[in-house]
């Protein structure tokens, strides 16, 4: 890749700006997730994949316990996040099996509450207390 003075970039250069723009992404959607925005969580967790992918393009690029250690953070956030997201998804399934039901308050639609879901959500928060991910390239 050229940069702008018409030099090639070096993969290691181009690899701490891809984990700058993702750690960026990743932070943008921080105050959404907390607040248990859908679409952030949902944003994030893609994030996290890039991130993922990115760790494995550039393995030549970070060391070896670097890597291993951001890896161990990104894959807790991603699981953080898909615990939250599937409760998301099942409260939502279960509104609609709700709203068609013959028999309006069915019990078996309570079982993921929003009370369950920011039980999750508050895993986010303590798992944002504590990340390696995040300074990982500041």
């Amino acid at each position: 890749m050229l940069t702008t003075n018409g030099q090639r970039e070096s993969t290691q250069d181009l690899a701490a700006k891809v984990f700058a723009e993702l750690r960026t992404l990743l932070l943008s959607f921080e105050e959404g997730a907390l607040k248990g925005d859908v679409e952030s969580i949902h944003d994030m967790r893609v994030t996290t994949r890039r991130f993922r992918v990115a760790l494995s393009n550039f393995a030549i690029c970070v060391p070896q316990e670097t890597r291993q250690r951001v890896k161990t953070d990104v894959n807790q956030l991603a699981d953080t996040l898909g615990k939250v997201r599937d409760i998301d998804v099942m409260l939502d399934s279960l509104t609609v099996i709700e709203e068609l039901s013959p028999s309006p308050g069915n019990p078996s639609s309570r079982i993921f509450t929003p009370a369950s879901r920011a039980a999750a959500n508050t895993t986010n928060r303590a798992w944002f207390d504590t990340c390696e991910v995040l300074i990982f390239v500041s």
